[in-house]
């Protein structure tokens, strides 16, 4: 009887308290792989996240929408923090946001200024918070203004106004006061402070820019009062004093510097300046100049017996007169011109001239600097020449350097030997110039960048743990389960070898299970050396042709 190979299967039917049984006897592993999954995950994500800082603080509404919108722009990332409302910004990402905002004017407002105003009122609100509501919103607008000046960085406007009265004389003065916070490294110039000063007054009421006082960061004053004229007067003539001192200066080493060289010529001025302010008023006649310009002439004439009376009226004057005399001219007769009874005549003449005259008016009002005395030292360094070997050596400039050198420097400062100008010309060797240490190159251990490095390090090497601490072991035991059940289900499918009488050769679920081809291989090895002619027979039944 011819053996044959039959492959049975055992019905594949669904047992549902192996399969709860399966699935909860791997939950336990599933669980820890996903946790420890979820740690690696992290401890990357924690690695590779950025510190975040706010780029600026207190910020208005408005300002933080247009910052928002601008690090958009720029494909800055940012975030916000839902605690404080401030923008937060990589650390990493600092120094050019702040350089982009910068370029576009943010932030514009470091308070509420009228904006204030457009909040509705309550009912309840009293006038004086109105008045110290609309005061404070003309300090934070007073405050944005000189903000935007050079050289400020930020500044603060107090203003004190007194309780007016309806009686005009006995009005309080308002007055301000500025604190100015300027850049590091700038200086605020005079006619910034002037402005500053007529810019407050001028937007405040009954404010003189007298009762404005300006200082800087420091406590330093710098607005004046009247009391500070005089010196004010001299601070600005010490810095002409300075400002023509320092352009002979320059003006002789741009002369000198492309002949000798730009470090090997020093040059120092002393100007002596007069400042002195002069007024004159002059009224000029010309009294040769006699010609006439208008002549009136009033005569007046009386002729007649008939007098008016005359003298002090009263008893005195209505007397009659006293009895007449006779005059002995009178009395003696002959001469013909002579008449006994002549009219008196009474004449009077006014004349009155006017002469042309020449007339002048002169007004001279002179603020002078006249510069009395200028006095220049040069100093000028040895000149490098190269010797026969190739060295470079310091020679002594000659006499005749010296000399047009001294020419070259009269005629810059235009010198003029009336006014006691003098020129001093030294040539002398400089010493070296100090080369500045290379700074210290800072530890490795300070290094900002070492902090991100060893982050990414620990990263790394924790996920490397957690895989083959944890998630290989995991996988290897879920495995070894799937094998175990899978290789139980192979078993019960295992096919019989039977000879030609149905005689059961191998029983492989009788056997166990041999998942591999070596175990498979290791069995049959077993089988020929127990019973040879036994196999021998079955593989000559598989090798014979079909029918025999």
């Amino acid at each position: 009887m011819a053996a044959t190979l039959e492959a049975t299967q055992v019905p594949n039917t669904f047992n549902l308290g192996d399969f709860l049984r399966q699935l909860f006897s791997h939950l336990g592993i599933i669980l820890t792989l996903a946790a420890v999954l979820a740690l690696g995950v992290g401890v990357t994500l924690w690695s590779i996240k950025p510190e975040y800082s706010p780029v600026y603080s207190n910020l208005s509404q408005a300002d933080v929408g247009m910052v928002a919108d601008v690090l958009r722009s720029s494909n800055i990332p940012f975030r916000m923090d839902s605690s404080t409302g401030m923008i937060m910004v990589a650390n990493n990402k600092i120094g050019e946001a702040k350089i982009i905002l910068a370029s576009e004017g943010l932030p514009q407002s470091n308070g509420t200024g009228y904006e204030l105003l457009s909040n509705k009122p309550s009912l309840g609100t009293s006038q004086f918070m109105e008045t110290a509501r609309y005061q404070h919103a003309l300090e934070t607008e007073l405050s944005r203004t000189i903000s935007g000046m050079r050289n400020i960085e930020n500044s603060r406007v107090h203003i004190a106004t007194p309780k007016q009265s309806v009686f005009i004389r006995n009005r309080g003065l308002t007055s301000a006061s500025v604190m100015i916070k300027l850049m590091p490294g700038r200086v605020l110039e005079s006619g910034q402070v002037s402005s500053i000063t007529h810019l407050v007054a001028s937007s405040v009421p009954y404010l003189d820019a007298a009762n404005v006082t300006i200082v800087n960061q420091w406590g330093q004053l710098l607005s004046s009062t009247g009391d500070d004229d005089v010196i004010a007067q001299s601070n600005k003539h010490l810095a002409y004093k300075k400002s023509v001192e320092q352009t002979y200066a320059n003006r002789i080493e741009e002369l000198l510097a492309p002949i000798y060289g730009l470090n090997k010529i020093k040059a120092q001025v002393n100007a002596e300046i007069e400042f002195s302010k002069s007024e004159s008023a002059e009224e000029l006649y010309d009294p040769d100049n006699n010609q006439v310009r208008s002549e009136q002439i009033s005569e007046q004439r009386n002729q007649g017996s008939s007098t008016a009376a005359l003298g002090i009226p009263g008893a005195l004057t209505n007397q009659p007169p006293a009895g007449g005399t006779l005059q002995a001219n009178e009395a003696q007769g002959g001469g013909e011109g002579t008449s006994v009874n002549s009219t008196p005549v009474s004449t009077s003449q006014n004349t009155t001239k006017n002469y042309e005259l020449d007339k002048t008016m002169r007004y001279t009002q002179e603020a002078k600097s006249i510069v009395n005395r200028i006095t220049v030292a040069v100093v000028v360094d040895d000149k490098d020449v190269v010797n026969d070997a190739g060295e470079t050596v310091k020679t002594p400039l000659a006499s005749e350097d010296l000399e047009l050198i001294r020419g070259i420097v009269r005629d810059a400062i235009g010198f003029n030997e009336e006014r006691g100008d003098s020129v001093t010309v030294y040539n002398s060797s400089f010493l070296p110039e100090e080369t500045l240490e290379e700074p210290e190159a800072t530890a490795i251990w300070k290094q900002p960048w070492l902090l991100a490095i060893i982050k990414q390090v620990f990263a790394g090497i924790s996920v490397l743990i957690i895989l083959f601490m944890f998630v290989r072991p995991a996988m290897k035991a879920l495995m070894g389960k799937h094998n175990s059940h899978a290789g139980k289900s192979n078993s019960e499918s295992q096919p019989l070898l039977e000879g030609g009488s149905g005689e059961v050769v191998v029983a492989a679920g009788a056997a166990g299970s041999y998942p591999n081809y070596v175990q498979q291989l290791a069995m049959a090895k077993e089988l020929v050396s127990q019973d040879p002619k036994q196999v021998a027979k079955i593989v000559k039944n598989w090798v014979a042709p079909s029918g025999e």
